[in-house]
């Protein structure tokens, strides 16, 4: 009995190896390494354009497919595009002798991607897009279907990691390692794909002028959309980004929402990223926002993006900014902050508390150069400043003024209020203003260019006071009104680094005029015998003689 019981032990186990390994060897005929390499490759090739290396292809039985390092060439087919160390496919067997392909897991071990962006703006990958684009068009010859259909549940990558990096550093570089699980099916035609699923970001590090930021956070994705969820850390700031990306393979269009509870812009923004203004004069015709292109060309025409940017409170240089809200768009490289908004104090040479409200509108084209300049030439906007406390501590504009007026108290001025309407246009700011205190007021009429080139007119009101002070000279008499206050019409011109200030000559006509002509109303009206046969000084003797 004891033999016979192990004599039908010992024939199953030898059925069942006769038939793992008779499955070994059929799998093993029927994937071969050289046949799925002619299957694989030349479909590969053929889609993306560009060459494919594998080195080899191992199938079990128990294990798979197991694919050694994939790498996808760069057009010129030197370097590698995309890096993959192993790629394991978990079959299942009963479909696979129905000639399909039913994998119940995937995994991707080590992928690397490397993206670059060229001086002219186009990216390593724009072929593989025109590639793809050019097979899609009518009258082409329908390719052949990939000889399975695969469906499965569950995608593992590890350890992937892509870096970006821009030749003209108008972009940040980055460097990201992340883990995923996914969702993917493929019908017959490798075009039916439909992924979904997450990524966990372990690190994303990006750095721009020197400026380093790492971030982690959760990516999902289907089909229509990709969602994100990042929290950045850049020095001690941290800020939050939320949003989604949708229609991301055809005309991707970007939500994203940017949050800080504070924020050292200092350190955020160097001196060094800052550009100066240019010296000497602007030469050509300024560019107005009117003037450009209704819409771009290039990578950027494909992305159009939205949020809103919300930062409790931050800092910069002397400035202490709080309640910042910003909305942007952007669409046909046309980016619009609106409405723009944050409160406003301190100030190392000038101290102001109130607040900014207003929009703007410029044109950014990454890739077809000179974004800088181009930002320049094409912003414009309007601002509405607000403030109840404006200190002069330093400034060569309130210098000039003391020195030419001969009152050492205007250098260092105090308004209680001072209120501005600002539009940008054509590489210039106009202003048009109302500065006062119980001392002085100023009514600012005029331009800044973004090389500093001031031109403004503005009244300078001085109280009876500073009138009093006033140099010496009859002629101030005739520039005060009923109340005691004196007005002296200014022009302000050369740089806000070296300004000149001068006499408004128009405006000094009409107020001498009106001075004059108060004093001779008021002389006339007095201009009558007394008692003891003496008269009151006559005001037209008095002009003439003078």
């Amino acid at each position: 009995m004891k033999r016979t019981l192990f004599w039908i032990g010992g024939t199953i186990f030898a059925v069942i190896t006769i038939l793992f390994l008779g499955l070994t060897v059929f799998i093993k005929s029927y994937l071969k390494s050289d046949t799925l390499k002619a299957i694989l490759i030349p479909k590969v090739e053929a889609f993306t354009g560009r060459n494919l290396t594998v080195d080899r292809i191992d199938v079990s039985l128990l294990k798979g497919i197991v694919v050694k390092r994939i790498s996808l060439k760069e057009k010129d087919g030197k370097s590698d595009f995309i890096t993959t160390e192993e790629f394991i496919l978990d079959y299942s067997l009963m479909p696979l002798l129905r000639r399909q392909i039913v994998i119940k897991r995937i995994e991707v071990v080590s992928p690397h991607v490397s993206i670059r962006r060229d001086r002219e703006g186009d990216y390593n990958f724009k072929d593989l897009i025109k590639e793809r684009d050019e097979k899609k068009t009518p009258g082409k010859e329908k390719e052949k279907d990939f000889p399975f259909s695969i469906a499965t549940d569950r995608i593992r990558i590890k350890g992937a990691e892509i870096t970006f990096s821009d030749e003209s550093k108008e972009l940040p570089d980055v460097s990201t390692v992340s883990d995923g699980e996914v969702r993917a099916l493929v019908g017959r035609g490798l075009d039916g794909i439909d992924v979904s699923g997450s990524v966990d970001i372990r690190e994303l590090k990006t750095v721009l002028k020197g400026l380093q930021t790492v971030a982690s956070g959760k990516i999902e994705m289907n089909r229509e959309s990709i969602g994100l969820n990042l929290d950045v850390l850049a020095g001690k700031d941290r800020i939050s980004l939320k949003g989604a990306v949708k229609d991301y393979f055809k005309s991707p269009d970007m939500r994203l929402d940017v949050y800080a509870r504070e924020l050292d812009l200092d350190r955020l923004m160097p001196a060094g990223a800052v550009t100066k203004p240019s010296k000497g004069e602007v030469k050509g015709k300024p560019v107005s926002f009117e003037k450009m292109p209704a819409k771009a060309s290039g990578p950027a025409s494909m992305l159009r993006a939205s949020g809103v940017i919300n930062v409790d409170a931050a800092k910069y240089r002397s400035y202490r900014i709080k309640d910042f809200k910003m909305a942007y768009a952007y669409q046909n490289g046309l980016v619009t902050l609106n409405p723009l908004g944050f409160s406003l104090a301190g100030g190392e040479k000038v101290n102001v508390e109130g607040v900014v409200k207003g929009d703007m509108h410029f044109r950014y084209e990454p890739g077809r150069g000179g974004s800088t300049e181009g930002i320049k030439k094409t912003a414009s906007g309007k601002e509405k400043v607000d403030l109840h406390t404006c200190e002069v501590k330093q400034s060569a504009i309130s210098d000039a003024i003391a020195l030419f007026t001969g009152l050492p108290d205007l250098k260092n001025p105090r308004f209680d209020r001072a209120t501005f309407d600002v539009t940008i246009r054509d590489q210039r700011l106009f202003i048009e203003g109302l500065m006062q205190s119980n001392l002085l007021k100023l009514d600012p009429k005029g331009m800044i260019d973004f090389d500093t080139r001031i031109d403004m007119l503005t009244d300078l009101k001085l109280s009876p006071s500073l009138s009093a002070r006033l140099p010496a000279g009859r002629v101030t008499e005739y520039l005060k009104d009923e109340q005691g206050w004196t007005t002296i019409p200014l022009k302000i011109g050369g740089t806000v680094d070296k300004p000149s200030v001068g006499i408004n000559q128009a405006a000094m006509g009409r107020h001498l005029g009106r001075g004059i002509k108060g004093l001779i109303e008021k002389s006339l009206s007095q201009d009558r015998p007394q008692k003891g046969g003496e008269q009151r000084p006559n005001i037209l003797r008095d002009l003439f003689e003078r």
